[in-house]
């Protein structure tokens, strides 16, 4: 053998014997952190799941966000565009289950703007000026951008709000309800009762947006709304 050849072999057999070594001590237990090994438990579970197939690629994942969101916007503009109800101070967009409600704060057509001069704050208070001896009342709010209070009798209930007009903008549940107009005091409101038996009425009386809601009979909870006045 030639000492080329020697020499060779002689380096060969070193690195396998400390790569030998190397691969013994990697062979060795480690004690992982409790961090990573969340994550591989994620990772497993994840893949437990019926639908994995479907997601188990970057571009499969990106193609059923993209089929989520066209799916959701899809129904989110149906629901608004064939489901809008139209009021003079509100505008009401209807979902399946619930609406969103924001004040209407432009003038009608033929009216000027100068003439809408709405309070950015509660400078007047209003409240309901019906009979509600036997209510225990109780105030959950008293400030600059409301006024919230609650009656209650037994099993009887009513909520009281009072808002600053520009600063309405709220969620109701109508699930299954018919939302229909009616006219309180001289005002377009807003009037449905929802799925747990409560009616509502919502409506600007010219200077605030009221809104009551109640478990009560329908023309008990109407003279209540049509009671409301300036107290102050």
């Amino acid at each position: 053998m030639s000492e080329e050849n020697v020499l060779k072999t002689a380096i060969a057999n070193s690195i396998i014997f400390e790569y030998d070594e190397m691969y013994e001590q990697a062979d060795d237990e480690h004690d992982f952190s409790k961090g990573f090994e969340k994550k591989m438990d994620k990772l497993i579970s994840r893949r437990k799941k019926p639908y994995y197939i479907m997601i188990n690629t970057a571009f499969k994942r990106v193609a059923v966000i993209i089929i989520a969101f066209i799916s959701i916007s899809a129904v989110t503009i149906l629901s608004v565009d064939a489901l809008r109800d139209f009021f003079k101070d509100l505008f009401v967009n209807i979902f399946s289950d619930h609406s969103h409600v924001v004040a209407n704060t432009e003038p009608e057509v033929g009216e000027s703007s100068l003439t809408i001069t709405y309070p950015e704050k509660i400078e007047s208070k209003y409240e309901i000026a019906y009979d509600l001896s036997g209510y225990e009342k109780t105030v959950y709010s008293d400030d600059e951008m409301s006024v919230e209070i609650g009656y209650v009798n037994g099993e009887k209930s009513i909520d009281y709000s009072q808002y600053p007009v520009s600063h309405y903008d709220v969620f109701l549940n109508t699930e299954d309800a018919e939302i229909e107009h009616i006219d309180i005091n001289g005002h377009d409101a807003m009037f449905f009762m929802d799925n747990n038996g409560y009616y509502s009425i919502i409506w600007n009386n010219g200077e605030y947006i009221i809104q009551i809601s109640a478990n009560l009979n329908k023309d008990e909870f109407i003279d209540i709304a049509k009671s409301v006045q300036k107290v102050e």
